[in-house]
């Protein structure tokens, strides 16, 4: 049976964690910490994660990783084995996607295939015979012919196929495979495309782990913590030890792993430690390479134990969870929000805190240094520096930079006990603990330095804290928020806050006519799909975004709608529109049968569209034209969920948030002003075997550009998208330019802001 395959992908590794990355590259936020398996390949040892890979060079001791970004198909691995006869690695993904690694290329085997199958698919384990690769699958066993690089054949235990095999090794002319339901054996000589042909052994109980050593098979039991090895059609007792973890034969010895301890198992069965150490957290694996053990666990990644029994680490710099629920951008920092709320507005008992990095290393502020507080919902950033931190739970909590500590610390809660009291509880709760279950979704700090939250399922669902600390609750006339949760908040070019009705209550816009604190001149109003009252295309409301006209984007279950004059959204006239375009002869709202959880806008005012199922959609400035649509099957995004984006309109990276983690994109636009900055073009020179994107940036907003050789004749135009144009270092006429000086003139719409810069190309 042949499978699908991707075409070949050339692997380049990459070890750097720098501030900046080329235009219309990609970057992935991933951890790297929770180890599962590992293999070595001539002077490289490749570590797989439940994540994603990295490996080490051991003669540069340096750290690569791979991931989507740079040639594998997926993310979230489930196993990974080398060939013993040759270098190819097998890695295969929790999507049942498989990689094969090989002379540094790699071939993508994209789905197991079979058919009639009951239940969930998953593989476990991979083994192999000679050329072949051996899967250990969730409903039978996987064969992969690694020269061909497909799929040959799918091999059921029973005729229900519907039995498991959690491990697989062979023995002699024997396969055996290890099951739920006890041990199979099969003769490789007979046909094991029929069930038949496996036959169980008198071994009936639950068992993983299959190696052979020492002439034997030995394997692990399900259930309990006891060491086995199968014979003259037997199982037999070979030792005991408690928390094992798992069962590797390698260079004819044989070892298990416990929660911090190396153990070999002698050929006589008796256990012989290799090294008992707290600094060992959950081993998973162990390869010999001379006399050094190389060893994975579930914090450290990678640790080598030299012939002295000396331990050192190695684990590429990342956050501690793939989570990111939401991200803050600041300058070169990027904050992650780990936490969140689940599809029913519920908790999801998340405790990882908040990560940070600001481009180099990654930081973790912990919960326990959170004052407790799980469910990190949001985060915003104070003209101080501080953070404010929005809980699903615990309230707000404000961060404080600390530089001797290079981080930030709790300085204050804000909660219903320890502020003035003014922010309440959720409905009905009367509970004595230290937060009293302030749910909070979103934080908004406007231009006067006010910090906005919407705090849920209370009667005044909007407060802010003034510049004394004090805070104050407003009164939502238009809708009861007594038993709706609050989410996304947004404040427009007037100070008029909108916010989010959860679960199909719409908008609500408040305007507090820039007088928060006096509320007797203050009007709100609910906005729903009525004439007259929003004209939204549902009430199902997922984003909000102000984008740079001032104009207020509105995603829901339903696609999009935009508020273009936001000062008449009281009247009747004021009702959202949405933007209409000509699709197979037909006139249809953009993107009109998506979920749309997620709006950002760029430097060039062009709107990224999240969706629930569908990737990133980009558009036009007005919407009217798509310019991209990024989905995990064309690009190196981790999912087509999207959970937020954001983006630095410093330098046009966009961070998109999914719910397999957190990846970047380095878009094309930037923040232009009213006047020429100090401009620069990147690269420069641009050397003969350069052939990427040439960036002239900190440009006047939408300026016009035009690049002419030193006599002055005309090579070629563009137009900045927003303070950055891209040239593609070719004329008119498409080909590339020659070797030489070229000048860079650019000015802004009306002509009278300009500025000349140059360029040093290598042909």
């Amino acid at each position: 049976m042949k499978s699908l395959l991707l075409s070949l992908i050339v692997l380049i590794a990459y070890n750097s964690n720098s501030q900046s990355i080329k235009i219309g590259q990609w970057r992935d936020y991933l951890p790297y910490n929770n180890a599962i398996s590992l293999a070595k390949m001539n002077d490289k040892i490749y570590v797989a994660t439940d994540n994603n890979l990295f490996y080490l060079n051991i003669t540069e001791q340096t750290l690569n990783r791979l991931s989507t970004i740079n040639g594998l198909c997926d993310i979230g691995v489930a196993a990974m084995a080398k060939d013993p006869h040759k270098n190819t690695l097998i890695v295969a993904y929790n999507s049942t996607k498989i990689d094969i690694i090989e002379n540094n290329s790699v071939y993508s085997i994209l789905e197991v295939e079979r058919e009639n199958v009951v239940g969930g698919k998953s593989i476990n384990n991979i083994a192999f015979n000679n050329n072949n690769a051996y899967l250990s699958c969730s409903f039978g066993v996987v064969e992969i012919n690694t020269e061909k690089k497909e799929i040959i054949n799918t091999f059921y235990l029973n005729a229900n196929r519907n039995l498991g095999v959690n491990d697989l090794c062979f023995k002699g002319d024997s396969i055996y495979a290890a099951t739920d339901s006890g041990l199979y054996k099969a003769s490789l000589d007979n046909n094991l495309l029929d069930y038949q042909s496996w036959e169980q052994t008198i071994i009936n109980f639950p068992i993983h782990s299959l190696e052979v050593a020492y002439q034997k098979v030995y394997f692990l039991s399900e259930s309990s913590e006891d060491i086995y090895y199968y014979s003259s059609e037997k199982a037999h007792l070979a030792n005991t030890t408690e928390n094992l973890r798992f069962l590797k034969a390698d260079s004819g010895r044989l070892f298990i792993g416990t929660q911090s301890n190396l153990i070999e198992i002698m050929p006589d069965n008796s256990l012989k430690s290799i090294k008992e150490n707290s600094y060992l957290y959950k081993i998973t694996d162990v390869i010999i390479d001379g006399n050094t053990y190389w060893v994975t666990d579930g914090i450290r990644s990678l640790i080598k134990i030299s012939e002295s029994l000396s331990l050192q680490d190695y684990q590429p710099s990342g956050p501690l969870t793939n989570r990111a629920f939401s991200t803050l951008t600041s300058q070169n920092n990027v904050f992650i929000s780990t936490g969140g709320v689940s599809i029913q507005w519920n908790n999801n008992n998340t405790f990882q805190g908040v990560h940070w990095t600001d481009g180099y290393s990654w930081f973790n502020i912990p919960y326990t240094r959170l004052a407790g507080a799980k469910d990190i919902t949001n985060i915003a950033e104070a003209s101080n520096g501080n953070l404010f931190v929005g809980t699903w739970n615990n309230g707000l909590l404000e961060l404080e930079y600390n530089e001797d500590l290079n981080d930030y610390t709790l300085v204050k809660e804000h909660n219903f006990k320890t502020s003035n009291g003014s922010l309440q509880t959720i409905s009905g709760d009367t509970s004595d603990n230290s937060y009293g279950w302030l749910r909070v979704k979103d934080v908004v700090i406007d231009d006067n330095g006010l910090v906005w939250i919407t705090n849920s399922l209370v009667n005044k669902g909007l407060a802010f804290m003034n510049t004394d600390g004090q805070w104050q609750s407003l009164n939502i006339t238009s809708y009861n928020t007594q038993n709706n949760h609050l989410g996304d908040l947004i404040i427009d070019n007037q100070g008029k806050k909108w916010f989010i009705i959860a679960e199909g209550g719409g908008v609500v816009v408040y305007d507090d006519n820039n007088t928060p604190e006096n509320t007797n001149d203050d009007k709100n109003k609910h906005l729903n799909t009525n004439a007259g009252e929003g004209n939204l295309p549902s009430n199902t409301v997922y984003s909000l975004a102000l984008d740079n006209d001032g104009e207020v984007w509105v995603g829901t279950n339903k696609g999009v709608a935009v508020f273009y004059d936001t000062d008449e959204v009281f009247n009747f006239n004021g009702d959202a529109q949405q933007v209409l375009i000509e699709a197979g002869g037909y006139i249809e709202p953009i993107i009109a049968n998506e979920s749309v959880t997620a709006i950002a806008i760029d430097g060039a005012n062009r709107k990224w569209f999240g969706t629930k199922n569908s990737g990133v959609f980009v558009y036009s400035a007005d919407g009217s034209q798509q310019v991209k649509h990024f989905t995990e099957e064309n690009s190196p995004l981790l999912s087509n969920t999207i959970n937020h984006l954001s983006i630095n309109n410093i330098s046009g990276e966009v961070f998109i948030s999914t719910d397999k983690g957190l990846v970047s994109y380095r878009g094309e636009a930037t923040s232009g002003e009213k006047k020429h900055g100090n401009v620069m073009v990147y690269p420069n020179p641009v050397r003969e075997n350069y052939s990427g994107p040439i960036a002239i940036k900190n440009l006047v907003e939408n300026a016009n550009v035009k690049i002419t050789d030193i006599k002055g004749n005309l090579i070629n135009t563009t137009t900045a998208l927003g303070g950055q144009a891209i040239w593609d270092g070719k004329n008119k006429y498409g080909e590339r330019a020659n070797t030489g000086v070229y000048l860079v003139f650019s000015t802004n719409p009306t002509g009278l802001e300009t500025n000349v810069a140059k360029i040093l190309f290598i042909k």
